[in-house]
């Protein structure tokens, strides 16, 4: 027959160490967060629901992101940095920024030090306060220089 055990006659202390396993445990335990070590080792961690961290969320190795990311704070990341697009309404403070692709600026960008253009496309006004040309430049439409130009090849006037 069937022995059944009456309301807590089993206590923790009768229960040996190590011998509970994974399969003891009911699918539909919905053992509580706040009651399982946040240590998993090796093991991945996957959500169907959403994840809040209220506090950093330190990541040693590479993270990527799928599918649209809101930052609603401060952004800072150290180190090289990959993108297939980046929206951005506030400004933008930046050390050096590597683009390989288009970028778009719908705004003013103001640039303090060294820049290296390949190519510089302006359907509005541009003001340079310092340019360098060493390659050959193309106009479509007025250039106006105020202050001293040097010149060290014959320009071509048409």
């Amino acid at each position: 027959g069937v022995s059944t055990i009456g309301d807590s006659k089993v206590v923790s202390s009768m229960i040996v160490d190590g011998t509970i396993v994974n399969a003891d445990v009911s699918a539909a335990a919905a053992i509580a967060g706040t009651k399982i070590d946040p240590d998993f080792g090796a093991q991945n961690l996957t959500t169907t629901g959403n994840a809040t961290v209220g506090g950093t969320l330190g990541v040693t190795g590479a993270t990527s992101l799928n599918g649209a990311t809101t930052v609603n704070n401060t952004l800072t990341a150290t180190g090289a940095t990959t993108t297939a697009g980046i929206t951005n309404t506030g400004d933008i403070s930046t050390g050096t920024s590597t683009v390989t692709g288009n970028a778009t600026v719908g705004g003013t960008m103001d640039v303090t030090g060294a820049t290296s253009l390949s190519t510089l496309e302006t359907s509005g006004p541009a003001t340079l306060n310092s340019a360098t040309v060493t390659g050959n430049s193309a106009v479509g439409g007025t250039l106006n220089v105020t202050g001293v130009t040097t010149l060290t090849a014959q320009p071509v006037l048409s």
